[in-house]
């Protein structure tokens, strides 16, 4: 920083800055200005968090309310499913007689029992 191209307070064609803050006075309202920013934008972000929970949790009630009769209609099908074909299926059809192990389908001919040995 010899040359006075490279100093911070050179603005060029030989003007020159002085820093205003060069007392200890200046720099202590430097610092507490600077705390006074952080933690006015901390305060700011969890005020702008909470009126983002806020606005989802509404959010959330609303659909909630509004669906719950879908929910009602969706339990009553799914309770009539399992009481005329032995539980809910996807496509309404009755379950087929055996037992699904990992996609494969195990019946024991004759018997009318499961078996865990596959054929």
């Amino acid at each position: 920083m010899g040359r006075p191209e490279e100093s911070p307070r050179y603005l060029g064609g030989g003007a020159r800055m002085e820093w205003p803050l060069s007392s200890f006075l200046g720099r202590a309202l430097a610092l507490a200005t600077g705390a006074v920013v952080v933690v006015v934008a901390f305060a700011a972000s969890l005020a702008l968090i909470a009126v983002a929970f806020a606005a989802g949790a509404l959010a959330w009630g609303y659909v909630w309310w509004r669906t719950r009769a879908l929910r009602r209609t969706l339990r009553e099908r799914a309770a009539a499913n399992a009481a005329e074909y032995g539980g809910p299926t996807s496509t309404g059809t009755p379950r087929p007689a055996g037992r699904v192990i990992e996609g494969h389908g195990v019946r024991e001919e004759g018997t009318g029992h499961d078996s865990s040995r596959a054929r």
